[in-house]
């Protein structure tokens, strides 16, 4: 039996905390993302010997273009992509790109670099039963009338469902608001859609969205983005999602196989909400408060003039507008909180 080869290996000191790395093949040079300062450590292949590289923020994900020896540096914190020259002295150039890159790629015969960004730049709808993926579409910027164009969209073609999981997206989470609600979210819950948040900074109770969203990386990674349409880059990558590529988690079976269309219409002009008969409701103030026995609770103005249920359990009230549970009050505390561990209770009542 033959002596296993020996692996000479050698350690090179890089800023704080380094993450991502890349490499130019070419150039033998190594590039590394140290996330606990704002800069690029630049190892030579041959000789081991590091350098630093400023990039004025943190650095994420980096993508390079070997041909050109450029280093294209996500930086999700400030919304930009850095460009740094190594053919150049290392020269660094900053361009503003959309909320939260999280994987630059390059085409390296165009050198142009095309930026996944997490928060903003895709809508991208799951069913959660069969993983088939209902939109992915892109908007541009986290608009909330161009959100709910591509949702109309989705809803006309699928039907409308009877609850949605969401993270806390500008486009349905409004984080100067009291109630957390905006209007895209408003309109959801008219729908007769329970609406439902993931924790936050608790990814895992996406874990669906988050390993579509990682495929998407990858696929990004591999292929790159041709020059033309991203959306058609995307609607290929969907219908491959869909029809074609079998999935472990689904007994080897694509999504298409498993999917229904919900039985629900869409109707763009759904006529008021009515609630269970005998349901105790209150109507919502102009200053954004209801009135139970004798005290009043804040619920938020972006609710003014519309109807809530309000269900007591224990000593609490839960209040919910449409299907969507929205606040709850606590007399003993005197407190009126949005609901955020009412997913993983719900979860495991099931």
């Amino acid at each position: 039996m033959a002596a296993p080869a020996q692996i000479n290996t050698t350690t090179v000191t890089t800023g704080p905390d380094p993450d991502a790395v890349v490499v130019n093949t070419v150039t033998n040079q190594i590039f590394v993302a140290n996330t606990g300062s704002t800069t690029v450590t630049v190892v030579d292949g041959l000789t081991n010997a590091p350098m630093t590289v400023s990039v004025g923020t943190t650095p994420g994900v980096m993508a390079v273009n070997e041909v050109t020896n450029q280093v294209f540096v996500a930086n999700p914190g400030a919304n930009t992509v850095t460009v740094i020259d190594a053919a150049n002295n290392y020269k660094t150039t900053t361009v503003t790109v959309g909320t939260d890159p999280v994987g630059p790629a390059v085409n390296a015969e165009t050198n142009k670099v095309y930026v996944v960004n997490k928060t903003s730049n895709n809508v991208t709808v799951i069913d959660d039963n069969s993983r088939f993926v209902i939109a992915l579409e892109a908007t541009g910027r986290p608009d909330g009338g161009l959100v709910k164009v591509r949702l109309e969209r989705a809803f006309e073609r699928c039907g409308v469902p009877e609850a949605m999981l969401m993270d806390h997206g500008t486009p349905w989470w409004n984080w100067q608001s009291f109630s957390g609600r905006t209007q895209l979210s408003l309109w959801l819950m008219r729908q007769g859609i329970g609406l439902h948040w993931s924790g936050i900074r608790h990814p895992q109770t996406q874990g669906k969205v988050e390993r579509f969203h990682g495929s998407l990386q990858r696929a990004l990674d591999r292929r790159g983005v041709p020059d033309g349409d991203c959306q058609a880059w995307l609607d290929v990558f969907r219908l491959e999602h869909n029809y074609i590529r079998p999935h472990e988690a689904l007994g080897m079976q694509t999504p298409a196989e498993l999917w229904q269309p919900s039985p629900r219409s869409y109707n763009p002009c759904p006529p008021a909400w009515e609630y269970p008969a005998g349901a105790w409701t209150l109507k919502v103030d102009c200053q954004g408060t209801i009135d139970i026995h004798d005290r009043r609770w804040r619920i938020g103005k972006t609710l003014a003039g519309e109807r809530v249920r309000i269900e007591p359990v224990e000593q609490r009230f839960l209040v919910y507008y449409c299907n969507t549970l929205v606040r709850e009050l606590d007399p003993a505390m005197k407190r009126s909180t949005i609901v955020e561990r009412f997913i993983e209770n719900q979860k495991q009542s099931q």
